[in-house]
């Protein structure tokens, strides 16, 4: 008798995935007002995806933005009465910081408003669409699937009698 090196061949079904993949969820709730993408269209970083409606977050800038305006011509007015004697640096060191104050939610309000706008965080293809237009979308839940074709990977599961197989082993995949 002779020992003899055997190769034994054991077939498992696997998927090929995308390496890069996001399921993109909305930081704001409101209506879907549009998807500019198909299902398999190739899109690039930046690019937007998906178009939220958030009317209150709209109302919230016009307001923020009025009151900007107010309390910096409040400021200009009392800093001016200040110069002649007629106000005190209090009532100026307050509307200064009601300005801030409104610069702050200003720039808040901005910043809410740019959440509606979902959009490509690197170069994929559009695989999933979880809403249509109209759709409530709301934080967490994901609005679009993207994935990135330039690195796949293989995901399989091995049966544990081939538990023995190291890191870096190489495996032929076939495909059918």
């Amino acid at each position: 008798a002779t020992a003899n090196a055997t190769t034994r061949y054991q077939e498992t079904p696997g998927t090929v995935v995308a390496v890069d993949r996001a399921k993109l969820a909305p930081k704001v709730m409101g209506s879907v007002d549009s998807i500019p993408v198909a299902l398999g269209q190739h899109v690039s970083k930046g690019d937007l995806l998906v178009k939220i409606s958030a009317k209150e977050i709209e109302a919230k800038l016009e307001q923020a933005l009025a009151g900007s305006d107010q309390a910096a011509r409040d400021l200009a007015r009392e800093t001016a009465l200040l110069e002649k004697g007629a106000s005190t640096r209090q009532i100026v060191s307050d509307l200064q910081d009601r300005k801030w104050q409104m610069q702050a939610m200003v720039l808040e309000a901005r910043t809410m408003l740019g959440y509606t706008n979902i959009t490509a965080p690197f170069d994929a293809v559009v695989s999933r669409k979880f809403v249509t237009e109209g759709d409530l979308a709301s934080p967490g839940n994901p609005v679009i699937e993207i994935d990135g074709g330039s690195h796949l990977r293989v995901e399989a599961g091995i049966a544990e009698s081939l538990a023995s197989i190291s890191l870096g082993t190489e495996i032929p995949i076939h495909s059918e």
